[in-house]
């Protein structure tokens, strides 16, 4: 159970960290900013077909057994 003032310090942590990243997407710029995350989705769809590629591999070569 979370105490009343465990929710106050959680409540005011996500104050600041929201006024963070406002800031950062504020000067980075926003299309920039939706440009990087769609990239780095890419780029995880593209090392998870990777990883399963390596995966199927190694059990055509009999290293998983």
């Amino acid at each position: 159970m979370i105490t009343d003032a465990g929710l106050r310090l959680m409540e005011n942590q996500e104050k600041r960290f929201r006024a963070y990243y406002g800031r950062v997407i504020e000067q980075y710029g926003r299309d920039e900013m939706i440009r990087l995350l769609d990239m780095m989705k890419r780029l995880e769809d593209v090392m998870r077909d990777e990883w399963k590629e390596t995966e199927v591999d190694a059990d055509a070569d009999g290293e998983n057994e």
